[in-house]
C-alpha cells in the first residue's frame, strides 16, 4: 500500500489521504470514543448501532466514489464508481428506513455532489448529509466531504489510482463490518443485507487490486 500511496499527486495530499482514511471497523469496535462495541452487541442493541455504522461507511464509500465517477481516466473505474454511488445510496435508503420502523431513529442520507449522473449539489463541492443540517451551519466540511474534493482536483489518471487505493480499504471495512451481523444481528433483513455486502464488495476489492496491478504495476 506504501508504493501505491506515492503515486498520488505528492506529500501534500499523501498526507491528507493518510490521514483522512476511513475508520476500521476494529478502531470502531474498540475507542470507545467511536461509539457501541458492535462486537460487544447482539440483538436489537447491535443493530441500532450497526444500522448507523454501515450507513456512515457506505457514506463514505459514496462521497469517495463520486469525484471518480465523474472524472477518473478508464472507463472501467468510472463505471464502478457510478455503481457504488447507485448501489450504496440505495442501501444508505434502505437503512434509514429500517432505522426508522424498528427503533424510531434517524439516519442521515447519501451525500450528493453535482457533477454525477442523477446527482444534485453545489458544483465542484461533494456534500456529507451533516452538512445539509441547518444547525451545522457554518461548520468546516467533514474529513470525507474533504477528501473527495481532493480527489476530484486530480488529473484522470491519478485520481484513478488515488480512488483506487482509498476504496480498496474502505470496501475490505464495510466487508469486517458486516461479517459481525451473522451471528449478532435481530432482524434477518440485516443479515442478508450484510452477507450481499460481503460477496459485492468483496468482489469488488479482488477487482480494484487487479486494475491497480494490471494498469498500474501496483
Amino acid at each position: 500500500m506504501k508504493t501505491r500511496w506515492s503515486l498520488l499527486v505528492g506529500p501534500g495530499l499523501l498526507a491528507l489521504a493518510m490521514a483522512l482514511l476511513p475508520v476500521t471497523p476494529t478502531r470502531a469496535q474498540t475507542d470507545p470514543m467511536m461509539g457501541p462495541h458492535l462486537d460487544q452487541l447482539t440483538g436489537d442493541e447491535f443493530d441500532k448501532a450497526f444500522l448507523a455504522q454501515l450507513a456512515a461507511h457506505q457514506a463514505t464509500a459514496v462521497l469517495l466514489a463520486q469525484p471518480a465517477a465523474e472524472k477518473a481516466g478508464h472507463q472501467e473505474t468510472r463505471e464502478l464508481a457510478r455503481g457504488i454511488v447507485a448501489e450504496q445510496s440505495q442501501e444508505i435508503v434502505q437503512l434509514q428506513t429500517w432505522a426508522k420502523a424498528w427503533y424510531g431513529l434517524e439516519i442521515a442520507g447519501p451525500p450528493v455532489m453535482m457533477g454525477v449522473p442523477g446527482m444534485m449539489g453545489t458544483p465542484g463541492m461533494a456534500e456529507h448529509p451533516m452538512m445539509s443540517d441547518p444547525a451545522m451551519a457554518g461548520m468546516p466540511m467533514t474529513p470525507d466531504a474533504s477528501m473527495a474534493n481532493s480527489l476530484g482536483m486530480l488529473p484522470a489518471n491519478r485520481l484513478d489510482v488515488a480512488f483506487l487505493s482509498l476504496m480498496i480499504p474502505q470496501q475490505q471495512g464495510t466487508v469486517e463490518l458486516a461479517k459481525l451481523a451473522a451471528d449478532r444481528a435481530a432482524h434477518q433483513e440485516l443479515k442478508d443485507l450484510a452477507q450481499r455486502i460481503i460477496q459485492s464488495q468483496g468482489m469488488q476489492v479482488i477487482q480494484m487490486d487487479g486494475w491497480l496491478g494490471s494498469w498500474y504495476s501496483l
